[in-house]
């Protein structure tokens, strides 16, 4: 039986927004491929983990608590080494013997 109408997805309204920036569909599905090419190159035992799904390595890299462990595994690059902040001390000027200036001499005044 066919039905006429509004697409299902369509009855509670569209999306609106600035969309000038987004791709067409050929750039989309290049870049699913070329997501699905790296997915590939990863070790058999790896791509198994996931379930041979490159999505479900996304859901788990997108979770902070798998950090360390992509790290590990070389999914993600290592956290870059942070030095400590240096520490700025302020210094008194200290002045040598020569540089001060010499007291000044207190005048008498008579009456």
């Amino acid at each position: 039986m066919r039905t006429q109408g509004i697409l299902p997805s369509l009855k509670e309204g569209g999306q609106y927004g600035n969309f000038t920036n987004a791709q067409d569909f050929q750039i989309a599905q290049n870049k699913i491929i070329e997501a699905k090419n790296d997915f590939n190159r990863l070790p058999a035992e790896l791509r198994k983990q996931f379930d041979n799904e490159p999505y479900n390595l996304l859901i788990y890299l997108e979770d902070p608590e798998n950090r360390e462990e992509a790290i590990q595994n070389g999914l993600l690059p290592p956290d870059p080494i942070k030095e400590p902040p240096k520490k700025i001390t302020a210094q008194k000027a200290v002045e040598t013997p020569e540089e001060q200036p010499e007291p000044k001499k207190a005048s008498v005044v008579s009456a």
